[in-house]
């Protein structure tokens, strides 16, 4: 497949040399990862033709790509100088099959939550698979929800969340889930249950974690034309609301933007990306008020974001963690750059994440060699950072692959971080997007020897 190739590049470094420096210019941003997974699984709900423009081509949305196809979807890949589109004919997709489908989700937590209520739409099974990282990720309340709604599910052994059948039909009807784990188990069973012939309600027990996500979730289905009502009793899937298709424009990435931002904000430079159209809502854009506590200058351009960065050391702030979980490493290096103690509360999931993301996230502020505290709500973070470089190079999770390089930034000597290969699961783009706004790196070896 000419995406996958394209996000492992060939001669990729195995990690990367980063020297300090401000980072500064204009980007079009990286495309929405959280939106590619949403237009891919509504194409192949809505059974019509439909494209999506400007889609994101990483190892997570490439794996709901195979998944789109496994499921009977054709896709076709169109480039246009730097333009990527994917044309999508669901027509033939989820009838059934004598044979079970093989679903591989690779290490993406969102595919194999996401497609799973509809790969049990049809009257033949699925078996799911993926890397033993996603085994360990839970699965159990979703599963649940789907015997419950009818579904045949052989579940996965004790204690993983992988491998597993499941097998349609599917009812409509009204199942619970925990709010506290994952907001993907309710949107995967928003999008599922919006064709049935009957209304089906989920109620959420408990506050819900990653709330911007499921706001996501209901704009995308009301761009295909499926109204879900919210309200004290939860959420209600009308009947007879099949999605209709519809071209899908994928927006910039704030999850990706927020790495640039905070970099301008720790290095005294200016970065605008883009665009970010109203009515999507995106998580991590709750990054951009706690810059403006920390004292960088956030404007708002057309569609465009800018982020300028003031001085060192930066203002200590406050933050709840539950909506955006994916900031908590990136903060936690901001909180580590300020003048006195910053506190991050919730991110109670982070556990659940492709890696122990709390774990890692507190070795990377022990590694900066700022002050950190555990507290019964979160952490308690005061720098300044006494490491003059990093030397990391079992970065396997994004996240915090990428928050180490925003730290980088600052700090006197030049880092070395990786592996470099990390960076293909949600941004390929991010360490020649370094390069772009001026900052001087280069690939280095296994050994971290730049080349």
């Amino acid at each position: 497949m000419r995406v996958a190739r394209a996000i492992a590049g060939p001669g990729a470094p195995a990690n990367w040399w980063v020297a300090p420096g401000r980072l500064s210019g204009t980007l079009s941003g990286s495309p929405s990862k959280s939106y590619t997974h949403r237009a891919l699984l509504a194409g192949l709900l809505s059974q019509g033709r439909m494209t999506i423009r400007n889609p994101l081509a990483s190892e997570d949305t490439v794996a709901s790509l195979g998944v789109t196809r496994a499921l009977g979807a054709t896709v076709v890949e169109r480039s246009g100088g730097s333009r990527l589109s994917w044309e999508l004919d669901a027509g033939q997709a989820l009838r059934p099959v004598p044979r079970a489908r093989r679903l591989w989700a690779g290490e993406s937590g969102t595919t194999l939550r996401l497609f799973t209520p509809a790969s049990a739409l049809p009257r033949s099974p699925a078996r799911w698979e993926g890397e033993d990282s996603l085994a360990r990720r839970p699965m159990g309340p979703l599963l649940q929800a789907l015997t419950e709604l009818g579904a045949e599910v052989r579940p996965p052994p004790p204690g993983r969340g992988l491998p597993f059948r499941v097998r349609g039909p599917l009812s409509a009807g009204t199942v619970t889930l925990p709010g506290s784990l994952s907001s993907q188990f309710l949107s995967a069973l928003l999008f599922a249950l919006a064709g049935l012939s009957s209304a089906s309600r989920v109620r959420v027990v408990g506050p819900q974690v990653s709330q911007p996500y499921v706001e996501a979730s209901l704009r995308v289905l009301r761009a295909f034309g499926v109204n879900v009502r919210t309200g004290p009793a939860g959420y209600r899937v009308p009947a007879d609301s099949p999605l209709r298709p519809v071209p899908v424009e994928v927006p910039a990435d704030a999850s990706s933007a927020a790495y640039l931002f905070a970099g301008a904000a720790l290095t005294g430079g200016t970065v605008r990306v883009g665009p970010f159209p109203t009515g999507w809502p995106q998580a991590d854009l709750a990054l951009l008020p706690v810059l403006r506590r920390c004292g960088a200058q956030v404007v708002r351009r057309g569609q465009d974001w800018e982020v300028t960065g003031g001085p060192l050391p930066l203002r200590p702030f406050q933050a709840d963690l539950d909506a955006s979980p994916d900031l908590a490493p990136l903060l936690a290096v901001l909180a580590s750059f300020g003048r006195g103690r910053s506190r991050l509360t919730g991110g109670a999931q982070l556990v659940h994440k492709e890696s122990d993301r709390r774990r890692g996230t507190e070795a990377l502020v022990r590694a900066l060699r700022a002050r950190l505290r555990r507290v019964p709500a979160g952490w308690e973070i005061a720098g300044p950072p006494l490491a003059r470089r990093l030397r990391l190079l079992d970065l396997s999770d994004h996240r915090l692959l990428f928050s180490a390089a925003v730290a980088a930034l600052a700090l006197p000597g030049p880092s070395v971080l990786g592996p470099g290969s990390a960076a293909a699961k949600s941004y390929p783009r991010f360490f020649p997007d370094l390069g772009v706004l001026g900052i001087s790196l280069r690939g280095a070896g296994p050994g971290g020897v730049a080349r």
